[in-house]
């Protein structure tokens, strides 16, 4: 079981970060990309808070970290394809508003 989480840890942080990459890409207050396994940053280019107010308004908890333009997202180790489509598609629209 220990292998099976460390595995979907790897393969599902590898999926989520190509994911925002994608979003970045889409999206120019996100300045930066960058995490290991499933602890994951994005760093903005302004204030972090408004964007996690709207992120727990659509049910993702998500924290900021540093100077406050960083969202730090640290999902649950058991977390599927569908979890990362679904916070994608919500930080999407989150950030389509900002």
């Amino acid at each position: 079981l220990e292998e099976d989480i460390l595995e979907n840890c790897k393969r599902i942080g590898s999926y989520f970060l190509d994911r925002l990459f994608y979003l970045q890409k889409k999206h120019s207050p996100i300045r930066e990309v960058r995490g290991k396994g499933l602890i994951i940053v994005v760093e903005l280019t302004l204030d972090a808070a408004e964007i996690v107010r709207k992120c727990m308004e659509r049910g993702m908890l998500v924290i900021t970290s540093g100077a406050g333009n960083v969202l730090r997202l640290v999902p649950p180790l058991i977390i599927t394809e569908a979890d990362v489509d679904h916070a994608v598609h919500v930080l999407n629209e989150v950030l389509k508003q900002s």
